[in-house]
């Protein structure tokens, strides 16, 4: 079945919880999404670890299966950390009471959570896509977590303006910009 969603969502979840995790990818895959799941869409004798990073970074959604076993496990903090360095939408599932600890709790801290503890597998497949549906329609707000040292617009625009008034200048005063001032100019 072909997606009909433009969203692209990877799901991070621990082994342990696979059987939900594999309602989630079905559920969503059937309402017309294209999710990324290991280990069926890791080819034989890829490497895993490349594969994932592959996966996570083409992905718009980090769409993480919170449970205990999520919580003890170091590849989902991993994924975590990795979505997070690459500002991607996390849409944390907390299917269990628990908090983050640690280096989830830093990276989760600012994430509105949806609260799946005690929704049956269809709820849990009909609220996430109603979520995305809502982030498709306000269009994609990736997380503000690294600022690009650029100038804004505006100082850009003083700035190429300056720099072509000097070329109308040197022009005009027929100076060639590019001779270093201890030469003599011959006219």
């Amino acid at each position: 079945m072909r997606p009909v969603a433009s969203l692209s969502i990877f799901l991070s979840y621990s082994s342990q919880d696979s059987t939900l995790a594999k309602a989630l990818y079905i559920g969503l895959i059937n309402k017309g999404f294209f999710v990324w799941k290991a280990p069926e869409d890791i080819q034989p004798g890829e490497d895993w670890a490349v594969a994932i990073y592959k996966a996570l970074e083409k992905s718009d959604i980090f769409l993480l299966l919170w449970t205990d076993d999520s919580m003890n496990s170091n590849e989902v903090t991993k994924e975590i950390t990795l979505a997070t360095r690459k500002q991607k939408i996390i849409i944390p599932v907390r299917a269990t009471w628990a908090s983050p600890r640690q280096a989830q709790e830093f990276h989760l801290s600012n994430t509105q959570w949806l609260e799946a503890q005690e929704r049956k597998q269809d709820e849990i497949v009909d609220l996430v896509c109603e979520r995305i549906q809502q982030i498709e329609k306000d269009g994609i707000k990736r997380p503000n977590l690294i600022r690009r040292v650029l100038p804004d617009a505006r100082v850009q625009l003083l700035l190429k303006a300056s720099l072509a008034i000097i070329g109308i200048f040197s022009i005009a005063s027929d100076l060639d910009p590019f001779i270093a001032p201890n030469q003599t100019l011959l006219n």
